[in-house]
Protein backbone atom coordinates (compact mmCIF):
# COMPACT_ATOMS: atom_id res chain seq x y z
CA UNK A 1 0.00 0.00 0.00
CA UNK A 2 1.41 3.39 -0.95
CA UNK A 3 1.77 6.25 1.52
CA UNK A 4 -0.99 8.12 -0.34
CA UNK A 5 -3.33 5.18 0.20
CA UNK A 6 -2.42 4.98 3.88
CA UNK A 7 -3.16 8.69 4.30
CA UNK A 8 -6.51 8.37 2.50
CA UNK A 9 -7.46 5.45 4.75
CA UNK A 10 -6.49 7.45 7.84
CA UNK A 11 -8.67 10.34 6.68
CA UNK A 12 -11.56 7.96 5.91
CA UNK A 13 -11.37 6.38 9.36
CA UNK A 14 -13.79 7.35 12.16
CA UNK A 15 -11.06 9.52 13.67
CA UNK A 16 -10.58 11.27 10.31
CA UNK A 17 -6.92 12.24 10.70
CA UNK A 18 -4.11 11.99 8.22
CA UNK A 19 -0.60 13.42 7.98
CA UNK A 20 -0.13 16.22 5.50
CA UNK A 21 2.34 19.03 4.85
CA UNK A 22 2.83 22.51 3.50
CA UNK A 23 5.99 22.44 1.38
CA UNK A 24 7.84 24.76 -0.96
CA UNK A 25 11.24 24.97 -2.66
CA UNK A 26 12.95 28.26 -1.78
CA UNK A 27 15.86 29.98 -3.46
CA UNK A 28 17.83 32.73 -1.73
CA UNK A 29 16.67 35.14 -4.46
CA UNK A 30 12.99 34.53 -3.46
CA UNK A 31 13.52 36.24 -0.11
CA UNK A 32 12.79 39.90 0.56
CA UNK A 33 15.57 41.90 2.21
CA UNK A 34 14.37 42.83 5.69
CA UNK A 35 17.29 44.86 7.00
CA UNK A 36 19.94 42.18 7.60
CA UNK A 37 17.57 39.15 7.31
CA UNK A 38 15.70 37.58 4.41
CA UNK A 39 11.91 37.04 4.75
CA UNK A 40 9.43 35.03 2.73
CA UNK A 41 5.82 33.80 3.01
CA UNK A 42 5.02 30.30 1.75
CA UNK A 43 2.44 30.03 -1.03
CA UNK A 44 0.23 27.54 0.88
CA UNK A 45 -1.32 27.93 4.32
CA UNK A 46 -1.96 25.65 7.28
CA UNK A 47 -5.66 24.70 7.28
CA UNK A 48 -8.13 25.27 10.10
CA UNK A 49 -8.04 22.36 12.55
CA UNK A 50 -4.46 21.27 11.80
CA UNK A 51 -2.28 19.99 14.63
CA UNK A 52 1.40 20.92 14.09
CA UNK A 53 3.94 18.08 14.12
CA UNK A 54 7.26 19.50 12.97
CA UNK A 55 9.47 20.79 10.20
CA UNK A 56 12.08 19.34 7.86
CA UNK A 57 14.41 21.47 5.75
CA UNK A 58 16.37 19.86 2.93
CA UNK A 59 19.35 22.06 2.09
CA UNK A 60 20.34 21.47 -1.53
CA UNK A 61 22.65 24.49 -1.74
CA UNK A 62 24.00 25.93 1.51
CA UNK A 63 23.60 29.63 2.17
CA UNK A 64 26.67 31.42 0.81
CA UNK A 65 27.96 34.86 1.70
CA UNK A 66 26.50 35.03 5.18
CA UNK A 67 27.88 34.48 8.63
CA UNK A 68 24.95 33.47 10.88
CA UNK A 69 23.06 31.18 8.52
CA UNK A 70 20.07 30.04 10.58
CA UNK A 71 16.46 29.70 9.53
CA UNK A 72 13.24 30.26 11.51
CA UNK A 73 9.74 29.11 10.55
CA UNK A 74 6.77 30.82 12.16
CA UNK A 75 3.14 31.82 11.93
CA UNK A 76 3.98 35.53 11.88
CA UNK A 77 6.62 37.58 10.06
CA UNK A 78 9.86 37.31 12.00
CA UNK A 79 8.38 34.61 14.23
CA UNK A 80 9.80 31.24 15.23
CA UNK A 81 6.64 29.59 16.54
CA UNK A 82 7.22 26.44 14.46
CA UNK A 83 11.03 26.08 14.24
CA UNK A 84 13.81 28.29 15.60
CA UNK A 85 17.45 28.60 14.64
CA UNK A 86 17.95 25.70 12.22
CA UNK A 87 21.48 25.82 10.81
CA UNK A 88 21.55 26.06 7.02
CA UNK A 89 25.31 26.60 6.66
CA UNK A 90 25.89 23.23 4.95
CA UNK A 91 23.95 20.81 2.76
CA UNK A 92 21.85 18.10 4.39
CA UNK A 93 18.60 17.79 6.28
CA UNK A 94 17.72 19.70 9.45
CA UNK A 95 14.49 20.25 11.36
CA UNK A 96 12.67 19.09 14.41
CA UNK A 97 9.36 18.96 16.21
CA UNK A 98 7.18 22.05 16.27
CA UNK A 99 8.02 24.47 19.09
CA UNK A 100 4.60 23.56 20.54
CA UNK A 101 3.93 20.01 19.33
CA UNK A 102 0.29 19.41 18.39
CA UNK A 103 -0.48 23.13 18.55
CA UNK A 104 -4.06 23.55 17.29
CA UNK A 105 -4.44 25.87 14.28
CA UNK A 106 -7.75 27.67 14.86
CA UNK A 107 -7.79 29.68 11.61
CA UNK A 108 -6.17 29.40 8.19
CA UNK A 109 -2.56 30.31 8.97
CA UNK A 110 0.21 31.69 6.79
CA UNK A 111 3.68 30.17 7.17
CA UNK A 112 6.59 32.62 7.29
CA UNK A 113 10.28 31.77 6.78
CA UNK A 114 13.14 34.00 7.89
CA UNK A 115 16.86 33.52 7.29
CA UNK A 116 18.90 35.20 10.01
CA UNK A 117 21.99 36.99 8.77
CA UNK A 118 24.00 39.08 11.22
CA UNK A 119 25.65 41.35 8.64
CA UNK A 120 23.66 42.23 5.51
CA UNK A 121 21.23 40.21 3.37
CA UNK A 122 22.76 41.72 0.22
CA UNK A 123 25.92 39.64 0.90
CA UNK A 124 24.03 36.36 0.24
CA UNK A 125 24.89 34.84 -3.15
CA UNK A 126 23.47 31.28 -3.01
CA UNK A 127 21.08 29.02 -1.14
CA UNK A 128 18.31 26.57 -2.08
CA UNK A 129 16.04 24.75 0.39
CA UNK A 130 12.92 22.59 0.56
CA UNK A 131 10.89 23.67 3.60
CA UNK A 132 8.23 21.19 4.78
CA UNK A 133 5.85 21.81 7.70
CA UNK A 134 4.08 18.60 8.74
CA UNK A 135 0.71 18.49 10.49
CA UNK A 136 -2.13 16.15 11.38
CA UNK A 137 -5.07 17.00 9.20
CA UNK A 138 -8.44 17.04 10.92
CA UNK A 139 -10.42 18.81 8.23
CA UNK A 140 -12.48 17.07 5.56
CA UNK A 141 -10.92 19.31 2.90
CA UNK A 142 -7.88 17.05 3.02
CA UNK A 143 -9.88 14.17 1.57
CA UNK A 144 -9.18 15.73 -1.84
CA UNK A 145 -12.46 14.52 -3.27
CA UNK A 146 -12.24 11.01 -1.90
CA UNK A 147 -15.35 9.87 0.00
CA UNK A 148 -14.95 8.79 3.60
CA UNK A 149 -17.30 7.00 5.96
CA UNK A 150 -19.11 10.23 6.75
CA UNK A 151 -19.01 12.03 3.39
CA UNK A 152 -19.93 10.06 0.29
Amino acid sequence: MSSANVNIELERSPVGMGINKVAQWLDYSDFTDSSQNGRLTLAHTLPIGALLLGTRIRIETALDGGDTDTLDVGTSAGGAQILAGASIASTGIVGGPAATVLQFISSETTVHVEINESSDWDNITAGKFLVEVFYLSTATELNKGYPNRFHS
